[in-house]
């Protein structure tokens, strides 16, 4: 028995299967909770409102119902995605590193739209074994490479099927690399699931699985992910299995458990278990249950507000109830909609225009039906009156105060107008000069700033689409424009305080037998064409230039295909000279200037590239911020207490002599330094003294020469004591 007094249930007492232990255990510590008579839900219903074409659902069928729960869209409004997808896709749109998982096999639960590059991963049972050891073609692994290629971007025309296929193929085998690369990490000891030991049947190795994948979460930079288990063997129409299921779910979740607490994880875990339906109350003719529709399930987690049931246990389970529909089958009054939405809100969704777009159906209920993370969590962030008033954006300014309802609101402290607006200075039209045709093998200018294409911070058509199949790309990734109209843009193009000539850098690739032009315009105006011949291969990439003039503060660059456009890497931006400042400064990378007082780096005699901490790995402490000016792009990580850590991985150069500038702000009234160790991949090469700066909005830079390897580098900045600074980016001269 279970005590569900003070959750104003028709009873005070329920009960749990004896098979069950570990959810008595959890429920009576307050770390387990159940929502009663629960399930998909177009819209409130009774017997008495036409709930068959109030609710357009393919009811009490598996299939239907098992793709119908998985989507939580019963208007058929996103269509081909599901809510765990849509979930992780406005988180990642927002800032966080996410990963939705399904464990052993694709499910539709986990997938997102395309454009916001979260595809759904597949974590297999069995570490990933090497494939092509003994190759047919060259050595090892070559025939992997051919096949790379052989599925790689297609032509205007191809066969969808065809296109179908090499998409699969091309996702199949870098989910390959990527799980290689975890199973080596746990054969060279870096990844130790500590002789996890598996637990009842199927559900026991998924789970098993699961921990394993989320052991390597680090090695994957990810700070938001969503697993989707499955167990089957409950649809017992003549018979009576629970106890055997019952004990393999059991086992499953004690030894799965167990070992996220010994990781320190229980409080940031959520374990929810779901249903595409629940079973009939009156018994069928052969002893078991049919299908039915509401049900009732549980939440798990170390900071779930436990002890409790919510939603409402029906008070009348007689065909005189106003739910009872045929043969013992009650119509849900809990959708799963409002489970959801305080789910999201716990993972660091905030306001109405992302709910809607998660949780299609939930503008069908009343707002304040609906659960926040207070409802559900002990650590919460949004009050369930936040129901009362109407936030699109989530940043605590009400719609109809609020002239900017598209703030971002996943950076935390964030300084706002009394209008709710965070905007930058419109630009003026640029002046152009002619472009340039020719290929060149790499920018220059000891300006460089650059834009992945990759970002989420983009704009792309619905056709274009982030991919990482063809090698060579800068970070991995890349984007892949389609046909006549496609585009990419770049809303974030910094002109500096004072603007100036600028040549704009397309880093592309063009493996088919045609040029591929595009338009380029910039803040909406055209300025030429540039035609992006072809470069030999896909993973073959080369640079094509424009000159024109960059306006102060926020450009805007756009490239639109003409016919087909290319794969491209990135945009780099090169100012052909540095703004003439009013007092002496240093030239950082088109950043704003630095005091003269700040020790200078090294001048470059090769070329300078800049990261932003931001777009960089980090603890799970500290934060991207915009609550101080200056910055480049306006943001920036304020670090947490001694031992928190930003990484900025793909740091590609040449083998020799670098020069890593941090570009920092201390203004704590405790002036003492910040220091900080550096490390280049993995080897400590010094350390940041990082003293103060003045103010949270007074910038400067710290440099150590150290020596980087050929191709991709790993650079670390570790605070050791009295916790870091606000870090804006790290610039690399190489030499």
């Amino acid at each position: 028995p279970i005590d569900a007094t003070g959750s104003n249930q028709v009873c005070n007492t329920f009960g749990i299967h004896p098979q069950l232990p570990i959810i008595k255990e959890l429920y009576d510590a307050n770390e387990a909770l159940f929502f009663a008579n629960t399930g998909v839900l177009a819209q409130p219903s009774t017997k008495y409102d036409n709930w068959q074409r109030n609710n357009k659902i393919q009811l009490f069928a598996h299939n239907h119902m098992n793709l119908e729960h998985q989507a939580n869209d019963p208007h058929k409004m996103k269509p081909e995605t599901g809510v765990g997808g849509r979930m992780m896709d406005m988180l990642r749109k927002n800032g966080y590193q996410t990963s939705p998982n399904s464990v052993d096999g694709k499910q539709l639960i986990m997938k997102g739209f395309s454009w916001y590059g979260n595809p759904d991963w597949t974590v297999s049972l069995a570490e990933t074994m090497v494939i092509d050891k003994y190759s047919s073609v060259g050595s090892e692994g070559q025939m992997l490479e051919f096949i790379k290629t052989i599925n790689g971007l297609g032509e205007a025309g191809n066969s969808k099927f065809g296109e179908t296929w090499s998409s699969r193929v091309s996702q199949s085998l870098f989910e390959y690399d990527e799980g290689k690369k975890v199973a080596d990490a746990l054969r060279d000891g870096i990844i130790d699931i500590g002789g996890y030991s598996k637990a009842g049947d199927s559900v026991g190795l998924q789970l098993k699985a699961t921990f394993r994948h989320i052991k390597s979460r680090h090695m994957r930079k990810v700070d938001r992910e969503m697993y989707f288990v499955t167990q089957g063997k409950f649809d017992m129409h003549g018979s009576d299995k629970l106890f055997e299921n019952f004990e393999d779910t059991n086992g499953a979740l004690e030894t799965f458990i167990k070992k996220i607490k010994e990781e320190g994880l229980w409080d940031n875990t959520v374990i929810l278990m779901t249903s595409e339906f629940g079973r009939s109350i009156t018994p069928n003719s052969g002893g078991g249950s049919d299908h039915a529709w509401g049900g009732n399930y549980f939440m798990l987690g170390g900071s779930v507000k436990g002890g409790r049931i919510l939603g409402t246990y029906p008070d009348d389970l007689t065909e005189n109830s106003d739910i009872w529909v045929r043969r013992g089958r009650l119509i849900p009054t809990l959708p799963w909609d409002s489970v959801w939405s305080g789910l999201a809100h716990w993972m660091g969704v905030k306001g109405d225009t992302d709910l809607d777009f998660i949780l299609p159906s939930r503008r069908y209920f009343d707002k304040c039906d609906m659960f926040t993370d207070e409802d559900l969590f002990d650590n919460f962030s949004t009050p369930h009156n936040v129901c009362l008033v109407e936030d699109a954006d989530g940043d605590g300014i009400v719609d109809a105060e609020d002239e900017c309802q598209d703030t971002a609101y996943w950076v935390e402290d964030a300084i706002l107008d009394s209008n709710g607006c965070h905007l930058p200075t419109p630009s003026p039209a640029p002046t152009t000069a002619a472009p340039t045709d020719s290929p060149t093998s790499s920018p220059t200018s000891l300006y460089d700033i650059f834009y992945e294409s990759e970002s989420l911070l983009n704009s792309l058509d619905d056709c274009t689409d982030i991919k990482s199949s063809a090698g060579g790309a800068r970070n991995g990734a890349y984007i892949d424009m389609c046909g006549a109209g496609s585009f990419i843009e770049f809303p974030n193009v910094d002109g500096g305080a004072t603007g100036g000539e600028c040549v704009l850098a397309f880093r592309y690739a063009s493996g088919s037998e045609r040029t591929r032009p595009c338009d380029i315009r910039v803040n909406g105006n055209k300025i030429g064409t540039l035609s992006f011949p072809l470069t030999g291969a896909w993973d073959n990439w080369q640079m094509q230039t424009i000159t024109t003039t960059c306006s102060p503060g926020t450009n805007t660059v756009r490239v639109t295909s003409v016919d087909t456009g290319p794969n491209i890497d990135y945009l780099a931006v090169m100012f052909t000279a540095p703004p003439t400042p009013p007092t002496p400064t240093i030239p950082m990378t088109n950043a704003p200037t630095v005091a003269a007082t700040t020790p200078p780096p090294p001048t470059p005699t090769a070329f300078q590239t800049m990261f932003e901490a931001e777009n960089a790995a980090r603890d799970s402490c500290s934060q991207v911020k915009n609550q101080y000016s200056g910055a480049t792009n306006g943001k920036y990580v304020d670090m947490c207490g001694a031992g928190s850590w930003v990484e900025f991985s793909n740091v590609n150069g040449d083998l020799g002599s670098c020069t890593l500038s941090i570009r920092y702000s201390h203004g704590s009234s405790n002036t003492a330094p910040r220091p900080c160790q550096l490390s280049v991949n993995g080897a400590i090469v010094g350390s940041f003294n990082f003293v103060s700066t003045g103010g949270w909005d007074q910038w400067q830079t710290e440099s150590i020469t150290t020596t980087c390897q050929s191709g991709g580098n790993v650079v670390r900045v570790a605070a050791v004591d009295n916790g870091g600074p606000n870090l804006d980016h790290l610039s690399v001269i190489f030499s």
